[in-house]
């Protein structure tokens, strides 16, 4: 069983609440209408387990940084006003105080520069140490995007440059072969604000870039082209250049940067323009939506354009143990299959 077949399993036992609007899978955050006035609230949970376990962040601030950026970047995924977070942690008798202290100041860095607080959370003892955040925000009814709305033609766009989250996930797990530069992912809170009424669908890349494609694609039955010239962070793209490695094994990571991957129909370009000049950033475009099945990309390279299947992917991380020449293999097997 994979991660969405166990979802829908456990979730198929489940009652949903009846203020609830968004169906399984369909959004970044769970969507409640409030009982009175025109608010959603928005209610999000993330633990990290597998990227402590793989050992992707090297230090406790790094940590608590990520960890409620992770919440936040769901929040900004829909649109929504972050309220305030809380914190569950898992503490193991031998873990020092030094450490819970790196882990509280990346998580009270991010509190600031986005103008939250901790409500509370919980602590409870365990044999290794793990953290989750829950975060909580509100936007105007109706206002909300979720990962449903995308049509054939619609435009593809990222908030921000790709691939540092894949190489901060790859190169921590290896052993430091891949030179990796700090991580510190944004909540893109302000870009998901001012694409209300534009975007027709939206994802953040935690997963990454290519499985947020994929996840947009099963929901909405589209395919996508992607060019991925000019969508990479060269801080991330020189480590794989020097090594002979193509550019697009960073879209094919199961950990992302916590950018915000959308669509918008070709009529309201001109608007994406518009709303992202008055927030003060820039979409970089991915490509475009087709009626096509697959994710079809283009290295711009001599390679020619070739369908990468997200699951595919996605079964390759699931077995990952940290041997990351038998990974590249195993990705670059799937393009020549």
């Amino acid at each position: 069983m994979n991660e969405f077949s166990i979802i829908d399993r456990f979730a198929a036992n489940l009652p949903r609440p009846a203020a609830q609007h968004n169906a399984l899978h369909e959004s970044d955050c769970e969507l409640l209408d409030l009982p009175s006035g025109d608010v959603t609230l928005a209610i999000t949970t993330d633990d990290l387990v597998e990227e402590l376990a793989l050992g992707f962040y090297p230090d406790p601030y790094t940590i608590g940084w990520v960890a409620l950026t992770a919440s936040l970047s769901d929040l900004a995924a829909v649109s929504a006003d972050p309220l305030a977070a809380l914190v569950s942690l898992g503490i193991h008798p031998g873990l020092e105080a030094d450490f819970l202290d790196g882990v509280a100041s990346g998580i009270a860095d991010v509190c600031r520069a986005n103008g939250i607080g901790i409500a509370g959370g919980d602590t409870n003892a365990t044999p290794e140490f793990r953290i989750g955040c829950t975060a909580v925000g509100t936007l105007p009814r109706g206002a909300a995007l979720t990962r449903r709305g995308c049509r054939p033609g619609d435009r593809v766009y990222v908030t921000g440059p790709l691939g540092t989250g894949a190489l901060a996930a790859l190169g921590r797990s290896a052993g430091g072969s891949l030179p990796t530069p700090a991580f510190r992912p944004v909540a893109r809170l302000r870009e998901g604000r001012s694409l209300r009424g534009v975007a027709s669908a939206c994802i953040d890349t935690s997963d990454g870039a290519l499985d947020a494609l994929g996840r947009l694609a099963r929901l909405n039955g589209v395919g996508f082209d992607v060019d991925v010239a000019g969508c990479f962070d060269p801080s991330a793209l020189a480590p794989l250049e020097a090594r002979g490695l193509p550019g697009w094994l960073l879209l094919a990571s199961l950990h992302g940067e916590f950018e915000l991957l959308f669509t918008v129909p070709p009529g309201l370009v001109g608007a994406l323009g518009r709303v992202s000049g008055a927030a003060g950033w820039r979409p970089i475009a991915l490509g475009t939506v087709t009626g096509r099945p697959g994710i079809r990309i283009d290295p711009g390279t001599d390679v020619p354009p070739f369908v990468l299947d997200p699951l595919a992917v996605r079964a390759l991380f699931e077995g990952y143990d940290g041997d990351l020449e038998s990974l590249i293999a195993g990705l670059l097997a799937l393009v020549r299959s």
